[in-house]
């Protein structure tokens, strides 16, 4: 009681420092975390947490009054930076730290590679192609509910967003993969020859047997997950095996050496065309 200014100040102090963490509250909906972590629901969740630290069905809608045209671009990057948002997708792009996604990535790694404008180009297209198959088959199949007797599923009239998604980036990443698989081994013997149709045909003769076959191993493995009772995973493994075949067959072997065939040396930018020193060894 001689201090009580002191002590209730102490008091106070410690009660305010124990009480700071309340500045951080966040309410939300209860979890499997409640579990112990030895409960195998939760040990899923956490495998799912850990791979996939975003979903779709997770989005959060926003309308902004007044952005058009180029103000969505500038909108959307800007709002891919505010910390805990994985990616904005927007009319003008998919947006993630204030940059657009995959399309630019892989020009630019292809641009690098080839060092040519035509090709990334070629390449972008394509595999829009195959993806647009990919979304064809879907919404034919389970939208439109062919095969749904086959199949055993209830259409809907309508595909939740969540899967297509996640295929749109598996499809996109495997065909670029054989993409880069095939040009690389077109451009090195172009390299070597400078002859751009013996160098498609030697790229066709080694990479597409391997392509040809890693896609059928592929497609059937995909194609086992149509056997599925959920209509979910029927939608994943009919999607993939129909973009993996188009694009192992039709895209890689058949649209790709036709159009780099009739492009021919518009193949290959400026700094293809410089002249090609060779080696020579003087008799001793």
């Amino acid at each position: 009681m001689r201090r009580p200014l002191a002590y209730g100040g102490a008091a106070a102090a410690l009660l305010l420092l124990l009480a700071s963490p309340f500045l951080s509250l966040r309410f939300g909906v209860a979890d499997d975390r409640v579990l112990p972590p030895d409960a195998a629901p939760r040990q899923t969740q956490d495998i799912i947490r850990q791979g996939f630290p975003a979903e779709e069905t997770d989005a959060v809608q926003i309308v902004s009054a007044g952005a058009a045209g180029g103000d969505v671009t500038r909108y959307a990057a800007a709002l891919s930076q505010v910390p805990g948002v994985a990616q904005v997708d927007s009319a003008a792009g998919i947006f993630a730290g204030g940059q657009r996604l995959m399309l630019g990535v892989t020009f630019a790694v292809l641009l690098a590679m080839t060092r040519s404008v035509l090709l990334p180009v070629k390449a972008t297209l394509l595999n829009v192609l195959s993806l647009g198959v990919m979304f064809g088959a879907l919404v034919w199949v389970f939208q439109e509910g062919n095969l749904s007797g086959v199949l055993g599923f209830t259409p809907t009239g309508s595909l939740d967003p969540s899967i297509p998604i996640l295929m749109l980036c598996v499809a996109y990443g495997l065909s670029m993969d054989y993409e880069v698989f095939l040009l690389s081994r077109i451009k090195e013997e172009y390299d070597r020859t400078g002859d751009t149709e013996r160098a498609v045909a030697s790229g066709l003769q080694g990479g597409v047997p391997l392509i040809t076959a890693a896609g059928g191993i592929l497609a059937l493995t995909f194609a086992a997950y149509a056997t599925a009772s959920v209509s979910f995973v029927q939608m994943l493994g009919v999607g993939m095996a129909v973009v993996v075949l188009v694009d192992a067959t039709l895209i890689r072997a058949v649209l790709v050496p036709s159009l780099m065939r009739l492009a021919g040396p518009l193949n290959w930018g400026p700094l293809n065309w410089w002249p090609r020193g060779r080696a020579t060894t003087s008799p001793r």
